[in-house]
Formats: structure tokens, C-alpha cells, sequence
């Protein structure tokens, strides 16, 4: 019995395969033609690294998943424990589904597999068959399709919104086109699902898929019936063949899709909405991580940080700097002015917070930091009053003199933070 994957053999061929189970009670052998599963990548792991999987071959009592990064063969239990005797077929694997593992080995044992669980959180599945209240006939037409990752679609632009654009694949089944999916390279400042217009034919490859929740189907008795829906990629890379994205599932852990994501690194994102009560920035990398821009990142111009909607658009690309992720460890913290830690020298803006006589001014700076600027480093020229000019609230343009834990020097003088000095105030090297 053979998984053939799309190729066309005949009786009599000679083909090369790889054997995903042995049933001796049945006297039958399964097997896989597939080329990834031929010639495997060979890639360390660590014990308990989280990757994603598909399902090849469903056994009695264990599953087969090739990773989808380098191809090789893993055995998966059926049962977490002693216990679980019992699923509904809307809970048990699938073959072709997208799931997420964890290694318990780092070497293939006698068999040729390495050994996995299971991701322990709530079990989703990337392709859904069938919904168990559903008849047979509305599950044909609604829900069931045949589809996996790195099959090529033809579909129809239903609607285009900021980030995203919907597809029509048949009258029933929808995908999702990501701004970060259309194009190979993103020219900053353009919006890339203006590309595409409703009713437009494109063909697509399937790079992964979520689950939503829809009242659509059985609304009384089943109010949260979830919907697979699958994400393309028409990129032109991705379409030769040359680029292998494959997104997380919706139960994969946010801290491992985060965790490549380094302080410093630059990004492409897209604008999703500006939060005029936050202040900040709501912003997508891709279809599944999410990130935040607050309001003193936008610029080291101050018009900007005043009139925010104005320069910014939904769906708009940007290039920004990773700072990090957000306290919940679900969102990217990022920055559009280049800046993700503060060091000596760093020009930056804040708001004053407040005014102290005599004294200086408190600064709040971004990443929650707080600064203090001292009479002298207010201003390059004499003023009697020099804290008249001030008051709370106040957007001003610093540059760090020096940062620790506890607090953070910073000077307002024009000299220092990059402001062009009037003529007569400029100064003159004495000889």
C-alpha cells in the first residue's frame, strides 16, 4: 500500500521509498514516496525544542510525523496517558496535519525514528474533516477539504482589507493572503495588498492555517463552531519553490515563534491600526506575530508624535527595530526610530514629567524609562528663567549622557541632541 503524494506510478515501476510502518498482524507495508522524506536533512536538536510536524501515517497505537524543517521521521503516541481510550474524530490525528512536537530524543533509535510527544496545549487541528454535529453532506460541502502544506490553490480575491486579503478558493472554502505574502521585497511606505483587486484570479501555495471562530453554521446549538481557514502565500519565490515558510499553528507556544527575534534585528511590518487612547502603534509581521509601537519610538520628530494618524496608515509598511517582547510574552515591543536600548550618546524623545525648581526636569523616556536633566543641561546659552520654557507634558528632544538601572542622565542642550543652533547663539573656536 503505497502514499503516493501526487506522483503517477503504474504496476510493474520501479520507485525508491521510504517505510513509514510495518503491520505484520495485516501483512502490509506503508510507505511514503515523498522527496523530503528521502533525503532528509540532517539538523541537531535539543531535547524538548518545540518544532512543527506533519502527519504521515496513523498506527494503532502511535503516529508518524515527518519535521518540516528537515524532513525526518518521528514516532508520535496516540495517548497522553493510560486514560485516554477514547476521542471524538473531531480530536484525533489526521494524515496531513499540521501539528506541533516535542523532541524527547535527539538520535534516531533502532527503528530510524526519533521519539516526540504531542504539544501538551489544547489540540487544534489544521485540517478539519468534520465537525461531529454536522450530517455527512454538509460536512462534504462546508468544511472537509484535501488540503496541506506546500499544495498550490487557484482562488478568487473576495475582498482586500489593510493587512490581509481574502480569497475564494471554491463556494464554500476561504483563505487568507497576508501583506507580508504578497511580495518578495516590501518597498517601505507602500501598501502591499493594493496589489490585488477584488475578483482577481491568483494562485497561491498553502503555508499553513488557523482556526476562527464563526456563528455562521448552527448558531442556536452551536455557538462556537470553528472554521479552518487556510493561509496563502503569492509571493514569487515562494511560488518557484526557492522560499519553504511554514507558519506555527495556533497552539504553538508564542514564546518559541518569538524567540528568533533579537534585540537590534530589523523588520518589515505592517500597520493594523493606530490606538488613539494608547498612543501606540498596533503593527503585524506576519499573519501570526503581532507587535506594539509606543508613541516616543514613532519619530525623533515631534510632529509626528503629535499627529500620528496622519502619518500613519492601516496597512502601511515599516521598517522597524526589534526592542524585544511585551511583559505577556506574546507581542513584539518595536521601534521606527532605530534606537532599542538606551546608551551614551542615543538621541531620543521624552515628555516632561515633571518640573522641579531649581533642580532640573524629570523626563519619562521610552522603555519605561525615567531620566533627569540638571539646570545645565537645559540650554546652550545663558537664560535667567531656564526653566520657564517648560511645562508637564511636554515633548523634548534629549540625548543620554549616561544609563543604569536605577536612573538615566540625559541633556536637553541643542548641542547635544542635534538641533541646529540660531547664528548668533552658534560657537565660535577661539584661536
Amino acid at each position: 500500500m503505497f502514499a503516493f503524494q501526487g506522483k503517477k506510478i503504474v504496476m510493474g515501476d520501479q520507485a525508491t521509498a521510504v517505510i513509514l510502518h510495518v503491520d505484520y498482524l495485516k501483512s502490509k507495508v506503508y510507505v511514503s514516496l515523498q522527496e523530503e522524506l528521502l533525503s532528509p536533512k540532517q539538523k541537531m536538536f535539543t531535547a524538548d525544542s518545540q518544532h512543527p510536524a506533519v502527519v504521515q501515517h496513523i498506527a494503532s497505537e502511535y503516529a508518524v510525523a515527518s519535521l518540516v524543517e528537515t524532513g525526518q521521521l518521528i514516532a508520535i503516541p496516540l495517548a497522553c496517558h493510560f486514560n485516554d481510550t477514547f476521542r471524538f474524530d473531531s480530536e484525533k490525528m489526521k494524515v496531513g496535519q499540521s501539528i506541533m512536537v516535542l523532541l524527547k530524543t535527539t538520535e534516531p533509535g533502532d527503528h530510524g525514528f526519533l521519539l516526540a510527544v504531542q504539544s501538551p496545549k489544547k489540540r487544534r487541528n489544521v485540517i478539519r474533516l468534520r465537525q461531529e454535529s454536522k450530517t455527512l453532506e454538509e460536512t462534504l460541502a462546508v468544511v472537509k477539504h484535501s488540503l496541506s502544506l506546500g499544495d498550490m490553490v487557484t482562488g478568487t480575491v473576495k475582498s482586500v482589507k489593510a493587512t490581509f486579503v481574502t480569497v475564494a478558493l471554491n463556494d464554500k472554502l476561504i483563505g487568507n493572503i497576508h501583506a507580508s505574502e504578497i511580495l518578495d521585497n516590501v518597498p517601505i511606505g507602500t501598501f502591499p495588498t493594493s496589489k490585488l483587486k477584488a475578483g482577481q484570479k491568483v494562485t497561491a501555495r498553502v503555508i499553513g492555517g488557523r482556526d476562527v471562530k464563526t456563528h455562521r453554521y448552527l448558531p442556536i446549538s452551536h455557538p462556537y463552531f470553528t472554521q479552518t481557514i487556510p493561509e496563502l502565500s503569492i509571493r514569487p519565490r515562494e511560488l518557484k519553490g526557492e522560499s519553504n515558510t511554514v507558519l506555527c499553528p495556533d497552539d504553538c507556544n508564542t514564546e518559541e515563534v518569538l524567540k528568533p527575534f533579537k534585540p537590534g534585528q530589523m523588520v518589515t511590518c505592517f500597520v493594523k491600526k493606530y490606538n488613539t487612547i494608547k498612543k501606540w502603534l498596533e503593527v503585524e509581521v506576519t499573519s501570526n506575530i503581532k507587535g506594539r509601537v509606543q508613541q516616543l519610538l514613532f519619530s525623533t520628530n515631534t510632529k509626528v508624535l503629535k499627529h500620528a494618524e496622519q502619518y500613519f496608515k492601516n496597512g502601511q509598511a515599516l521598517s522597524a527595530t526589534v526592542v524585544g517582547s511585551d511583559i505577556t510574552g506574546s507581542k513584539l515591543c518595536l521601534s521606527l526610530t532605530g534606537v532599542h536600548s538606551l546608551e551614551k550618546g542615543t538621541i531620543i524623545i521624552g515628555y516632561v514629567k515633571k518640573v522641579i525648581p531649581h533642580v532640573g526636569l524629570t523626563v519619562t523616556l521610552p522603555f519605561g524609562k525615567t531620566g533627569k536633566a540638571s539646570l545645565f543641561h537645559l540650554s546652550d546659552t545663558f537664560v535667567e528663567q531656564p526653566l520657564e520654557g517648560f511645562s508637564v507634558g511636554q515633548l523634548v528632544k534629549c540625548c543620554v549622557l549616561s544609563s543604569d538601572d536605577d536612573i538615566t542622565e540625559v541633556s536637553l542642550r541643542q548641542s547635544r541632541s542635534g538641533i541646529q543652533l540660531h547664528a548668533k547663539y552658534r560657537l565660535v573656536e577661539v584661536k
